[in-house]
């Protein structure tokens, strides 16, 4: 059987996800690849399962370390493509102690796999027209020198600062509370469906970045990234609705009307700088969009990267 003779294994011991387990001939990091955290966002879900395949088919030789597929995390909300069923998936991955709701049940999983990983993936994609882009939750050398070697030429940090007076963690938040390596990337529109060509792309350039496939060498992105800091979060406390159809990284004016109600009640813009994550579809108590202005753009050579590998083994050794 090619997936036994890969050193592929399903689950382990988990109800909820089903997991995919690779396992290479040499030691190396354990990298989390997570799909279908919310349910109207199909595209990760699709680039891990034509992987899997691949490394099935034997397509794909895993040279060194361990990565984890878990291709469907929110199983009913993608049945019914809906963001979610209970609770937003990715505002409540925590340990429960005995949790009920749906998604919280899923959470309580996801915390045992992101334990045990070196380096968290997670693939989304957006409510609104976008390129795409990823969440770094800690910014760092090493995060920012990992975006470069994934291939994302667009980059947001401040998330964790937006985020430091509530209690919703999400996958990235809760891996970096624990000193792990994290990226969020959002592949394009939810209904585009390059989102999915580039999910998989943007997972065999970590792999290959990290010298873990067979005749897969490390990529030389060259290109300049565009990092952009988030400033709000905007809140839907009533029946706002857009005054037009933002894109993405639609450019803003201070003082602009970006929402308002139908009882006259209008939201402005507090900086200049562009829209993100723009949610039409947003309930009330929801996030209904954010707001960044860039900070920066550079080049960091992927020569100047001291490979997870190393750091990580240290971490796995010690713990």
């Amino acid at each position: 059987d090619n997936l036994l003779s890969q050193g592929i294994n399903h689950n382990i011991g988990f109800p909820m996800l089903k997991s995919f387990i690779i396992s290479g001939q040499k030691t190396g990091p354990q990298i989390l690849f997570l799909g279908g955290v919310h349910g109207n966002e199909p595209c990760g879900v699709i680039a891990i399962r034509n992987l899997i395949e691949k490394f099935h088919s034997r397509q794909l030789t895993l040279a060194a370390g361990q990565v984890t597929f878990v291709p469907s995390c929110n199983e009913r909300a993608l049945a019914l493509n809906v963001p979610y069923t209970e609770e937003n998936l990715n505002r409540c991955i925590r340990r429960y102690t005995n949790p009920t709701v749906y998604e919280h049940r899923i959470a309580q999983e996801l915390t045992e796999y992101i334990d045990r990983c070196d380096l968290l993936i997670d693939i989304h994609s957006t409510t609104a027209p976008t390129k795409p882009f990823g969440f770094l939750d800690t910014d760092s050398t090493e995060g920012r020198t990992l975006a470069r070697g994934v291939g994302l030429e667009t980059v947001i940090i401040g998330w964790p600062e937006l985020y430091a007076e509530s209690d919703e963690p999400s996958t990235q938040s809760y891996a970096d509370a624990l000193g792990k390596l994290s990226i969020t990337i959002e592949c394009g529109q939810n209904e585009d469906k390059e989102a999915a060509i580039r999910a998989e792309r943007y997972i065999m350039n970590t792999l290959a970045f990290l010298g873990m496939l067979v005749d897969h060498p490390k990529p030389t992105h060259k290109h300049s990234i565009s990092y952009l800091r988030m400033t709000n979060i905007y809140y839907k406390t009533s029946d706002y609705s857009f005054t037009k159809d933002y894109a993405n990284f639609t450019q803003i004016k201070k003082g602009e009307v970006i929402a308002e109600s139908t009882c006259g009640s209008i939201i402005k813009a507090t900086v200049d700088g562009v829209i993100v994550l723009p949610r039409p579809i947003a309930k009330i108590g929801e996030d209904m969009f954010y707001t960044a202005i860039y900070t920066s753009s550079e080049i960091i050579t992927t020569k100047s990267f001291t490979p997870p590998p190393v750091r990580i083994s240290l971490q796995v050794g010690t713990s």
